[in-house]
């Protein structure tokens, strides 16, 4: 079972990862092979007709958010 902070601190780790994919970072990828980085922008705005979602970069910072999310939900579990 889980206590109220970790629901709470759970639910604050769901928020940071659906923000995350509403605002995700941008690249795109120009002649020669070189890397143009946008930034972050709103996934249905992106800053430029050929700016792509960076997959790769958004999966480690998921996994990155999980991680810090499974271990604060263990470090808050109940002493009982």
């Amino acid at each position: 079972m889980m206590n109220k902070r970790q629901k709470k601190f759970l639910i604050g780790v769901g928020v940071a990862m659906v923000a995350m994919l509403l605002f995700p970072p941008f690249h795109m990828i120009g002649g020669g092979g070189r890397t143009v980085n946008y930034g972050y922008h709103f996934i249905f705005n992106p800053p430029d007709i050929l700016a792509v979602v960076n997959i790769g970069l958004l999966l480690v910072q998921w996994l990155i958010v999980a991680a810090v999310g499974f271990i604060g939900w263990y470090v808050l579990k109940s002493k009982e």
